[in-house]
C-alpha cells in the first residue's frame, strides 16, 4: 500500500471545503467548551500573547481574546480565518489578529527585541500515524513565561 502524503495546497482545499459547516458540528458542540477548559488552567489575561496554531473559527483564539490576550491566531485555510474574523467581530473582539498561514511554516517575527517581558501561551497539536494509516492528534497548552 501506498501512502501519499497531501501538499499544503490540498490541505488548505480540504479545510476551505469543510469551513463552512465546520462551526455547525465541530466548533459550538465539543471545541469551544474544550478551548474555555483548557485556558481555565492557563493564566490568560490582559497583556498575554496568545498564538493559535491551526486555529479552525477559533475555538481557543475567542475565549484568550475574550480573557484580555493579544491573541495571533493562524490556519491554512483562508475560509476558516474569514470564519474567524467574522466571530471576533460579532463578539467585538479586536485584539485578534488573523493570518493565513502554514502551521508547520510559521511565518512570525520572533526576535528578542519584539518579544514581551510577560507571559506568551501556545497551542500545540501533535499527530502521529496510527497503524491503520489514520492520522490521531492529542490536544496540549504549553505556557511559559
Amino acid at each position: 500500500m501506498t501512502i501519499h502524503t497531501p501538499t499544503p495546497e490540498q490541505i488548505r482545499g480540504a479545510w476551505d471545503a469543510l469551513a463552512p459547516r465546520f462551526d455547525e458540528f465541530t466548533t459550538t458542540e465539543w471545541t469551544l467548551p474544550f478551548g474555555e477548559r483548557v485556558l481555565h488552567r492557563l493564566d490568560i489575561h490582559p497583556g498575554v500573547r496568545f498564538l493559535d496554531v491551526a486555529c479552525g473559527s477559533g475555538a481557543l483564539a475567542i475565549p484568550a481574546a475574550r480573557r484580555g490576550a493579544e491573541v495571533v491566531a493562524v490556519d491554512i485555510a483562508p475560509t476558516m480565518i474569514e470564519r474567524l474574523r467574522a466571530r471576533a467581530e460579532a463578539d467585538g473582539l479586536s485584539r485578534i489578529e488573523g493570518r493565513v498561514m502554514n502551521g508547520e511554516a510559521l511565518e512570525l517575527p520572533m526576535t528578542r527585541s519584539t518579544s514581551p517581558p510577560h507571559s506568551t501561551a501556545c497551542r500545540c497539536f501533535r499527530t502521529s500515524r496510527t497503524g491503520s494509516g489514520r492520522s490521531s492528534g492529542s490536544p496540549g497548552p504549553v505556557a511559559r513565561s
